[in-house]
Order: structure tokens, then C-alpha cells, then sequence
């Protein structure tokens, strides 16, 4: 690509938004990120999975925590004590340097949010049909129908949290994205040829500009 992009890919577990965005990645060349932005993030911070063991993606702050315990703290003292605060500014500031460099994809993170702006930023949401995200996710686990739908559902209401709390949005709502695909209906091959489509027609839009 000629001109620099950012894209976005927000998901719904068991949709394949992993595995759509390293395939994208790799048709257009450019470097793509999801869990190493968390790892290289608790790496600067030196923090343990111990220390975040409130669930990052859940969003339980400790601020909630105090008031619902009647404990004072001030800003400061919160912003201190919470390790996952700690942990999404860190990798806020990691997916701001990665998009400096060049054109990349991030998986997640609030990134859609953490970029608006960006010129030339894309955002994606991914979802399927539950029946479709139970399939994967059984294959993928190992699971019984149940317990995938157990899965699912508890991991795309962290996510929703997580959204919530440090995107001050609603995860999911089709309004802030550029183009929501439904993976299980077209499979993942074809998704990633209308992605790779759709930023590359952007991208002309963008040198004709």
C-alpha cells in the first residue's frame, strides 16, 4: 500500500477475527498485532498474570472496588493500585508507537478507539451466528456444545466491559465501524477477500484525493 493504514479488527469470540486478521496481514504486507501488545506491555510494567488476576479484559477496577468497600482513595492513589489500568495505558501508548511506524493491523484493544485520530484508520467488526461461533469454538477446545456457549458468552461480555470501561463505547455497535462482516456465513476466506477489497479500494480513494 502507498498511502499508510491503520486498521482495526473488533470481534466476537468464536467469529475468527485471529485468524482473518493474520490472514490480512499477509496479504497486504504489513505487520499485524494482538496478544503481543499485552505481553509487551506487562513486560514494561513488570507485571505478572498474579497481579491481573481481576481479569484485564473484564474491567474491574479498583475503583469500583474501593467505593462498593467504602474505602477513600484519591485519583492518584487508584490509578496506582490498578494494575489493569496501568496495563491499558501502557498498551494504548504501545499501539500509538506501532502506528508511527507504519501501516499495521491491531486486533482488539480498544485500538478502533485509541486511533480515531488517525487519518486513514479502518475499523472492522467481525461476528457470526452463535451456532456458527459454537461449531469453532467446540473444534477449537475441545468442548461440548454448552460449555463453548458458556465461553462465548462470558468472553464476549468481558470484552463488552472492557470496551465500555476504556472505550467509553458500546462494543459491537455497527454505527463506529467502517464494515461489519458476518464471518460464519461467508467463511473466512471470503472475508478476507472483501477486507483486502475494501482497504485497497480506500486506499485508491485515498491517492486520488
Amino acid at each position: 500500500m502507498k498511502e499508510k493504514m491503520m486498521i482495526t479488527i473488533s470481534r466476537e469470540f468464536g467469529s475468527g477475527g485471529h485468524e482473518i486478521g493474520e490472514k490480512l496481514s499477509k496479504r497486504l504486507q504489513i505487520p499485524y498485532y494482538d496478544q503481543q501488545i499485552r505481553e509487551e506491555a506487562k513486560k514494561n510494567l513488570n507485571l505478572s498474570e498474579y497481579d491481573l488476576a481481576q481479569n484485564e479484559e473484564s474491567g474491574r477496577k479498583s475503583l469500583l472496588y474501593t467505593i462498593a468497600n467504602g474505602v477513600s482513595l484519591s485519583m492518584g492513589d487508584q490509578y496506582r493500585e490498578d494494575p489493569v489500568q496501568k496495563l491499558f495505558e501502557e498498551e494504548r501508548r504501545i499501539i500509538r508507537e506501532y502506528a508511527k511506524e507504519g501501516s499495521c493491523i491491531v486486533i482488539g484493544r480498544c485500538a478502533d478507539i485509541i486511533l480515531k485520530d488517525y487519518p486513514n484508520c479502518i475499523n472492522f467488526f467481525i461476528q457470526a451466528r452463535m451456532v456458527k461461533r459454537i461449531e469453532r469454538i467446540m473444534e477449537r477446545y475441545q468442548l461440548l456444545p454448552a460449555q463453548a456457549r458458556e465461553m462465548i458468552v462470558k468472553t464476549d461480555k468481558k470484552r463488552a466491559t472492557f470496551y465500555r470501561q476504556f472505550g467509553k463505547g458500546v462494543w459491537g455497535d455497527r454505527t463506529a465501524y467502517h464494515l461489519v462482516v458476518d464471518s460464519g456465513e461467508m467463511g473466512i476466506t471470503a472475508t478476507v477477500d472483501l477486507l483486502e477489497y475494501y482497504v485497497k479500494k480506500w486506499n485508491e480513494s485515498c491517492m486520488i484525493e
